[in-house]
């Protein structure tokens, strides 16, 4: 009895220097962060994650902190290519080519440093795709600021931050599954059908849609896409052979 006491009370001093020490490192990591020290913070990580074994909760934090550096790093990678941002506000007032040419710059560029530029964007851009453009953009380099902006007479504030990538939704990534299987002996059919499926993504922002509207979205493309290269008794045909029960946005 003594004997096993003895050992409960090592496992606990054992736990409880694991417990500090990861504590210190994390610690270390975030100043390094907040210093953007970014390179250090970096090793630090991976020289943690190269261990054998790290208690559940603390490895949850670091690969978060890892997620966080990656995106900093990206961001400190991209090449300032926006010289002049009144030339670039003009192109934004000009045609869909010269709005689309600013956009490009805007994707190849860190946005955290031109913030009034980014809310002048959505300002000048009245198109919903290229809104939603923009705001992809925003949510790719997980800006942190606020924005607004109309569309279809609704006036939203976001954090881009904050938004899911549109492919990156429950509901996006379950129908890109459902699509996969039901068009798998069909490569062209599936290509178009994962395009479409890109393009609903990206204009339900900045709503994301959920694991429960997989299926309806996958449906109501998969038969949209069917029925512009086919007929609808061709269509009734591949439902049966793939079991497609109903669909609630269906209008066939």
């Amino acid at each position: 009895m003594h004997c096993a006491m003895q050992v409960e009370a090592k496992c606990v001093i054992i736990n409880k220097m694991e417990e500090n020490y990861y504590e210190k490192q994390i610690l270390l990591i975030k100043e390094k962060i907040e210093k953007n020290q970014l390179e250090e913070a970096n090793q630090l990580i991976q020289e943690e994650l190269g261990m054998p074994y790290i208690p559940k909760h603390f490895l949850d934090e670091i690969k978060q902190l890892e997620t966080e550096i990656r995106s900093s790093l990206k961001l400190n990678q991209k090449t300032n290519v926006i010289l002049d941002e009144d030339e670039l506000r003009g192109l934004l007032k000009q045609d869909e080519m010269a709005q689309l040419k600013a956009l490009d710059h805007m994707s190849r560029s860190n946005l955290r440093q031109y913030d009034t530029l980014v809310q002048d964007a959505f300002n000048l851009l009245e198109d919903r795709l290229f809104q939603n453009l923009l705001l992809r953009i925003c949510i790719d380099q997980q800006l942190t600021n606020e924005y607004s902006f109309h569309t279809d007479g609704i006036e939203y504030t976001v954090i881009p931050a904050s938004l899911c990538l549109p492919e990156e939704s429950e509901g996006v990534e379950g129908a890109y599954q459902l699509l996969n299987d039901w068009c798998d002996k069909n490569p062209s059919l599936l290509n178009l059908c994962l395009e479409k499926l890109q393009y609903e993504g990206l204009m339900a922002l900045p709503i994301s849609y959920t694991e429960d509207e997989a299926y309806d979205l996958a449906y109501q493309i998969l038969e949209e896409v069917f029925l512009q290269i086919s007929d609808e008794k061709e269509w009734n045909a591949f439902k049966q052979e793939h079991k497609l029960g109903y669909n609630s946005l269906s209008t066939h």
